[in-house]
């Protein structure tokens, strides 16, 4: 897979070093923040649910974050950097949309946690299947064979 860096800004928001494990309600992934910004700490968690939706819905329809309903960080933002185990559940699911609890974790202890809404649309727009879906799965591909480049 070529790679394209489209805002060169946020190409380091690929945080996911790889999936362990993607069912329909379940993910499980390896991570390692070297940054300790609130906004990368929750971007983290937010993209293992994304990617989640994602899997579950085949890639077929667009997937955003919606909303926040609940984050919490339960150690101070310097302890969080390093490797840590990425964690997402499904806890309901509509047409429309589904509701995830993500968590950070590193040796059993949770680090930090939160519930997110996951908006699905139809691909179109500013929102190209032609693109999108492809991309999304070869994302997916890769991180769960262990490697993305």
């Amino acid at each position: 897979m070529e790679r394209q860096v489209i805002a060169p800004a946020t190409a380091h928001l690929r945080l996911l070093e790889y999936i362990v494990s993607l069912d329909e309600t379940q993910a499980l992934a390896s991570a390692c923040i070297d940054d300790d910004s609130h906004f990368v700490i929750q971007e983290t968690v937010v993209q293992l649910a994304a990617l989640h939706v994602r899997h579950r819905l085949r890639c077929e329809r667009h997937v955003f974050l919606l909303a926040v309903q609940q984050w919490q960080l339960h150690v101070a933002r310097q302890a969080v950097p390093g490797p840590l185990a990425v964690r997402s559940t499904i806890t309901a699911a509509s047409s429309e949309g589904f509701a995830c609890h993500g968590a950070l974790v590193r040796q059993g202890a949770v680090l930090a946690e939160g519930h997110f809404l996951m908006g699905t649309m139809a691909y179109g727009g500013d929102f190209a299947e032609s693109l999108l879906r492809p991309h999304y799965q070869e994302v997916i591909r890769c991180l769960s064979a262990g490697r993305y480049s």
